[in-house]
């Protein structure tokens, strides 16, 4: 419980503050600050931290690197166009774009809710003495 209350008031106080962050970082520094309180140091995986973070780096980078790609492929594409054909092209498109990352998005908050849910069953003993996550 204290992990998901670290984070909701990490994500508050940035909130009022105005500044930038993330719920999944917030989370995982939830979970990681309850595991250290209740166990020591010695109670964090670090190598499964370490891959953790290291998405947590990578995501955006390659998001931006496939990003800047595509861009540069449809501008060659469409280097030569009207500017009428470009923006009826790009009107229907953009339908398409925001239904797939609306899609995501709410696919990435469900895994986000349900591994809250998880890990408070699970700490509460209600999911057995042993606990995986299937990958």
């Amino acid at each position: 419980f204290s992990a998901l209350a670290g984070g909701i008031v990490w994500n508050v106080v940035t909130w009022i503050a105005g500044t930038p962050s993330s719920s999944s970082h917030a989370l995982i520094g939830g979970l990681v600050g309850a595991g250290v309180a209740k166990a020591g140091f010695g109670a964090i995986v670090w190598s499964g931290l370490g891959k953790t973070v290291a998405a947590i780096v990578l995501s955006p980078a390659t998001g931006f690197v496939l990003a800047l790609l595509l861009v540069l492929v449809f501008s060659w594409l469409f280097v030569r166009q009207t500017p009428f054909a470009v923006d009826s092209t790009f009107r229907v498109l953009q339908f398409f774009s925001a239904s797939l990352y609306s899609l995501g998005h709410g696919g990435n908050d469900a895994q986000k809710t349900m591994g809250i849910i998880a890990v408070l069953l699970y700490s509460q003993g209600m999911l057995g003495t042993s606990f995986y996550v299937p990958l």
